[in-house]
C-alpha cells in the first residue's frame, strides 16, 4: 500500500463447534468472518480481517489463548504499516461472543467497536470497574430472544451493567439485540442479523478511537456528515438515522429521514 490508506482489523473470535486445527472450519461454517469481504462490502470498506482458531476443549478466557490471541493482534497491527490502530474492532460468536466481553472488558481502550453476538458476560458481571471502562465504547449486542443454546439473559445482563456503568452506546434491549423470535435455528442470531440489517454493517465501520478522543467522548453525541456533491450532504447520527442538508445559495433544507 503506496497511497498512505490506513485500513481497519475486525478480529473474529469464532464458537464452541469450530474450535481445531484445521484453520479452515472458523471461517467457512458460519459467514461472521467473511461476511466482511464481500465483493461490494470491500469495495465500500476495505478491511482486514483477523480470525485464528481456538484448540480443541479450550476458550477464549482460557491461558494461553487468551494471551496468544492478545500477542497475535498486536504482531499484526505491527507488522502491516496500512493498519488504522484506531479503527480496532472484535466481533465474536457463540463461545466466541463471550470472548469479545472478556476481551473488551480486559483491554477497554484497545478496540475502537465490538459486536458480541450469541455472547454470555454473567462470569464478569461483578466486576464494575471493568464496565465503567467501557463507558464511552459502542457495544452492539446480537441475540435471538428464543436461544435455546445461550440463553439471551446473557446479553441483557452485560447490556445492564454497561448502562448502569453510564454507557449510552448500546441502547436499549429492544434496539441492540436483533433477530427476535425469527432465528433458524434461534441460536444462529448472525444470520438475519448480516442478512437483514445491513445497518450494523454500516455502524461498525462508522466507529473509531479518534472521533470519540479515545473513549473520552460517548459515540451518541457524535454525527457523521459526507458530500454528496450538487449541494447536498448526508448526515448520520449514531444509531444511523439519516437526515439531508441541500444547501442553495438563498435557502438550505432539512430532510429528516432518522429517527
Amino acid at each position: 500500500n503506496n497511497s498512505g490508506t490506513k485500513y481497519p482489523v475486525i478480529l473474529y473470535l469464532h464458537g464452541e463447534n469450530e474450535c481445531g486445527t484445521d484453520n479452515q472450519v472458523q471461517i467457512t461454517s458460519t459467514e461472521c468472518a467473511t461476511i466482511w469481504v464481500e465483493p461490494d462490502h470491500l469495495a465500500r470498506n476495505p478491511v482486514y480481517i483477523l480470525a485464528p482458531q481456538a484448540p480443541e476443549g479450550s476458550d477464549w478466557t482460557t491461558e494461553p489463548v487468551y494471551s496468544n490471541v492478545i500477542a497475535l493482534l498486536k504482531h499484526f497491527t505491527e507488522s502491516h504499516s496500512d493498519i488504522d490502530s484506531k479503527r480496532i474492532y472484535i466481533v465474536g460468536f457463540s463461545m466466541g461472543g463471550t470472548g469479545v466481553w472478556n476481551m473488551i472488558l480486559k483491554n477497554p481502550s484497545l478496540f475502537a467497536a465490538a459486536m458480541p453476538i450469541s455472547g454470555n458476560a454473567d462470569s464478569f458481571l461483578g466486576n464494575f470497574d471493568a464496565f465503567a471502562a467501557l463507558k464511552n465504547m459502542p457495544v452492539l449486542a446480537v441475540h435471538s430472544i428464543d436461544d435455546p443454546v445461550s440463553p439471551v439473559s446473557g446479553s441483557n445482563n452485560a447490556i445492564a451493567a454497561l448502562q448502569a456503568a453510564g454507557n449510552k452506546c448500546i441502547g436499549t434491549s429492544n434496539t441492540s439485540i436483533w433477530g427476535l423470535g425469527s432465528v433458524v435455528p434461534a441460536h444462529n442470531a448472525w444470520y438475519p442479523a448480516f442478512h437483514n440489517y445491513e445497518v450494523i454493517y454500516n455502524w461498525l465501520f462508522e466507529q473509531s478511537l479518534e472521533r470519540t478522543d479515545n473513549g473520552a467522548i460517548s459515540p451518541t453525541n457524535l454525527f457523521t456528515s459526507r458530500d454528496l456533491g450538487n449541494g447536498v450532504k448526508e448526515v448520520w447520527d449514531y444509531t444511523l438515522g439519516t437526515a439531508y442538508v441541500i444547501e442553495r445559495s438563498d435557502k438550505a433544507v432539512i430532510i429528516d429521514a432518522g429517527s
